[in-house]
Protein backbone atom coordinates (compact mmCIF):
# COMPACT_ATOMS: atom_id res chain seq x y z
CA UNK A 1 0.00 0.00 0.00
CA UNK A 2 1.36 3.41 -1.00
CA UNK A 3 0.54 6.50 0.92
CA UNK A 4 0.04 9.80 -0.88
CA UNK A 5 0.57 12.97 1.18
CA UNK A 6 -0.03 16.41 -0.31
CA UNK A 7 -2.49 18.43 -2.37
CA UNK A 8 -4.24 16.60 -5.22
CA UNK A 9 -7.45 16.91 -7.24
CA UNK A 10 -10.66 14.93 -6.71
CA UNK A 11 -10.06 12.87 -9.86
CA UNK A 12 -6.57 12.04 -8.67
CA UNK A 13 -7.59 10.83 -5.22
CA UNK A 14 -10.52 8.98 -6.75
CA UNK A 15 -8.00 7.17 -8.97
CA UNK A 16 -5.64 6.56 -6.03
CA UNK A 17 -8.51 5.10 -3.99
CA UNK A 18 -9.44 2.67 -6.74
CA UNK A 19 -5.80 1.60 -7.01
CA UNK A 20 -6.10 0.57 -3.35
CA UNK A 21 -3.60 3.19 -2.22
CA UNK A 22 -4.07 5.20 0.92
CA UNK A 23 -4.12 8.98 0.76
CA UNK A 24 -3.76 11.88 3.15
CA UNK A 25 -4.32 15.26 1.53
CA UNK A 26 -5.01 18.79 2.64
CA UNK A 27 -8.31 19.98 1.23
CA UNK A 28 -7.77 22.86 -1.16
CA UNK A 29 -11.36 23.13 -2.41
CA UNK A 30 -14.57 23.28 -0.43
CA UNK A 31 -16.15 20.17 -1.96
CA UNK A 32 -19.68 18.92 -1.49
CA UNK A 33 -19.77 16.11 1.07
CA UNK A 34 -22.20 14.01 3.03
CA UNK A 35 -21.54 12.98 6.62
CA UNK A 36 -20.98 9.32 7.41
CA UNK A 37 -20.26 6.17 5.43
CA UNK A 38 -22.47 3.49 3.97
CA UNK A 39 -25.93 5.02 4.30
CA UNK A 40 -28.09 5.76 1.29
CA UNK A 41 -26.87 8.99 -0.26
CA UNK A 42 -30.41 10.31 -0.79
CA UNK A 43 -31.08 10.20 2.96
CA UNK A 44 -28.17 12.45 3.93
CA UNK A 45 -27.81 16.20 3.73
CA UNK A 46 -25.24 17.48 1.26
CA UNK A 47 -23.05 20.20 2.78
CA UNK A 48 -19.66 21.77 2.20
CA UNK A 49 -16.52 20.11 3.49
CA UNK A 50 -15.15 23.07 5.46
CA UNK A 51 -18.56 23.78 7.03
CA UNK A 52 -18.93 20.16 8.11
CA UNK A 53 -15.37 20.04 9.46
CA UNK A 54 -15.83 23.26 11.44
CA UNK A 55 -19.15 22.03 12.92
CA UNK A 56 -17.41 19.10 14.62
CA UNK A 57 -16.73 19.65 18.33
CA UNK A 58 -13.18 19.54 19.67
CA UNK A 59 -12.34 15.90 20.32
CA UNK A 60 -8.78 16.31 21.61
CA UNK A 61 -6.11 18.95 22.11
CA UNK A 62 -2.38 19.11 22.72
CA UNK A 63 0.73 21.21 22.33
CA UNK A 64 2.66 20.41 19.14
CA UNK A 65 5.94 21.61 17.70
CA UNK A 66 5.40 23.36 14.39
CA UNK A 67 8.43 23.13 12.10
CA UNK A 68 10.12 26.16 10.60
CA UNK A 69 8.56 26.95 7.25
CA UNK A 70 10.04 29.53 4.86
CA UNK A 71 9.39 32.87 6.60
CA UNK A 72 7.73 31.37 9.70
CA UNK A 73 10.02 30.36 12.57
CA UNK A 74 9.55 27.05 14.37
CA UNK A 75 7.27 27.37 17.39
CA UNK A 76 5.03 25.48 19.74
CA UNK A 77 1.28 25.70 19.28
CA UNK A 78 -1.73 24.60 21.29
CA UNK A 79 -3.84 22.71 18.73
CA UNK A 80 -7.30 21.18 18.77
CA UNK A 81 -8.46 18.34 16.55
CA UNK A 82 -11.76 16.88 15.38
CA UNK A 83 -12.68 14.22 12.83
CA UNK A 84 -15.67 12.71 11.04
CA UNK A 85 -16.49 10.18 8.34
CA UNK A 86 -17.52 11.76 5.02
CA UNK A 87 -18.41 10.90 1.46
CA UNK A 88 -16.83 13.40 -0.91
CA UNK A 89 -19.05 14.04 -3.90
CA UNK A 90 -17.59 14.13 -7.43
CA UNK A 91 -17.67 17.44 -9.30
CA UNK A 92 -20.63 17.87 -11.67
CA UNK A 93 -18.31 19.02 -14.45
CA UNK A 94 -14.81 17.93 -15.38
CA UNK A 95 -13.12 14.64 -15.95
CA UNK A 96 -13.49 12.04 -13.25
CA UNK A 97 -13.20 8.28 -13.53
CA UNK A 98 -16.71 7.61 -12.25
CA UNK A 99 -19.47 9.80 -10.92
CA UNK A 100 -19.26 8.10 -7.55
CA UNK A 101 -18.61 9.47 -4.06
CA UNK A 102 -15.33 8.65 -2.33
CA UNK A 103 -15.57 7.54 1.30
CA UNK A 104 -12.98 9.27 3.45
CA UNK A 105 -12.35 10.80 6.84
CA UNK A 106 -11.98 14.51 7.44
CA UNK A 107 -9.54 15.62 10.14
CA UNK A 108 -9.50 19.27 11.13
CA UNK A 109 -6.67 20.64 13.24
CA UNK A 110 -6.66 24.27 14.30
CA UNK A 111 -5.08 26.75 16.66
CA UNK A 112 -7.78 28.50 18.72
CA UNK A 113 -5.49 31.13 20.29
CA UNK A 114 -2.41 31.89 18.16
CA UNK A 115 0.32 34.20 19.49
CA UNK A 116 -0.22 37.86 18.74
CA UNK A 117 0.83 38.69 15.20
CA UNK A 118 0.79 35.03 14.07
CA UNK A 119 -1.68 33.66 11.56
CA UNK A 120 -3.68 30.85 13.19
CA UNK A 121 -3.02 27.38 11.86
CA UNK A 122 -5.95 25.48 10.36
CA UNK A 123 -5.68 22.36 8.24
CA UNK A 124 -8.62 20.39 6.87
CA UNK A 125 -7.22 17.00 5.90
CA UNK A 126 -8.90 14.18 3.98
CA UNK A 127 -7.70 10.61 4.36
CA UNK A 128 -8.74 7.16 3.30
CA UNK A 129 -7.29 5.75 6.52
CA UNK A 130 -9.81 5.16 9.32
CA UNK A 131 -9.85 7.90 11.95
CA UNK A 132 -11.88 6.67 14.89
CA UNK A 133 -9.90 8.01 17.86
CA UNK A 134 -7.55 10.81 18.87
CA UNK A 135 -4.38 8.76 18.32
CA UNK A 136 -5.32 8.12 14.68
CA UNK A 137 -6.22 11.79 14.14
CA UNK A 138 -2.90 13.01 15.57
CA UNK A 139 -1.06 10.43 13.47
CA UNK A 140 -2.57 12.04 10.36
CA UNK A 141 -1.48 15.47 11.60
CA UNK A 142 2.06 14.19 12.26
CA UNK A 143 2.27 12.65 8.80
CA UNK A 144 1.03 15.83 7.18
CA UNK A 145 3.66 17.94 8.96
CA UNK A 146 6.27 15.77 7.20
CA UNK A 147 5.01 17.00 3.84
CA UNK A 148 7.52 19.86 3.72
CA UNK A 149 10.43 17.52 4.45
CA UNK A 150 9.26 15.28 1.60
CA UNK A 151 9.03 18.30 -0.71
CA UNK A 152 12.53 19.39 0.34
CA UNK A 153 13.80 15.86 -0.37
CA UNK A 154 12.38 16.06 -3.90
CA UNK A 155 13.93 19.51 -4.32
CA UNK A 156 17.30 18.05 -3.28
CA UNK A 157 16.86 15.30 -5.87
CA UNK A 158 16.01 17.83 -8.60
CA UNK A 159 18.48 20.62 -7.86
CA UNK A 160 21.17 19.20 -5.58
CA UNK A 161 21.45 15.92 -7.46
CA UNK A 162 20.34 17.17 -10.92
CA UNK A 163 17.90 14.27 -11.23
CA UNK A 164 15.89 15.82 -14.05
CA UNK A 165 18.98 16.44 -16.17
CA UNK A 166 19.64 12.69 -16.45
CA UNK A 167 16.89 12.11 -19.08
CA UNK A 168 16.56 8.44 -18.25
CA UNK A 169 14.02 6.49 -20.27
CA UNK A 170 13.66 3.16 -18.50
CA UNK A 171 12.24 2.35 -15.09
CA UNK A 172 15.22 0.12 -14.24
CA UNK A 173 17.76 2.87 -14.93
CA UNK A 174 15.71 5.39 -12.98
CA UNK A 175 15.51 2.97 -10.04
CA UNK A 176 19.30 2.47 -10.10
CA UNK A 177 19.93 6.21 -10.18
CA UNK A 178 17.51 6.81 -7.29
CA UNK A 179 19.40 4.15 -5.32
CA UNK A 180 22.57 6.21 -5.78
CA UNK A 181 21.29 9.77 -5.36
CA UNK A 182 18.54 9.12 -2.76
CA UNK A 183 21.02 8.80 0.15
CA UNK A 184 22.88 11.85 -1.18
CA UNK A 185 19.64 13.91 -1.12
CA UNK A 186 19.01 12.77 2.47
CA UNK A 187 22.56 13.82 3.40
CA UNK A 188 21.98 17.25 1.85
CA UNK A 189 18.86 17.65 4.02
CA UNK A 190 20.83 16.65 7.13
CA UNK A 191 23.60 19.14 6.29
CA UNK A 192 21.03 21.90 5.79
CA UNK A 193 19.41 21.07 9.12
CA UNK A 194 22.82 21.13 10.89
CA UNK A 195 23.66 24.47 9.29
CA UNK A 196 20.38 25.96 10.54
CA UNK A 197 20.87 24.69 14.09
CA UNK A 198 24.53 25.68 14.42
CA UNK A 199 25.33 28.36 11.80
Amino acid sequence: MWEIVGLISFARYQHIRWQECAFLIRAAQDRCVQAGHGEEEDEKEVTRLFELARRQPTQDSRVKDLPRLHDRPARQAFLQVSWAAVQSQPPKNGGVLQKQAVEAWVVRVWEPNPPQGEEPLEWVLLTSLPVENAAQAWQCVDWYTMRWTVEDFHRCLKTGCSMEMRHLQSYENLKRLLGLVGPLAVRLLVLRSCARQTP
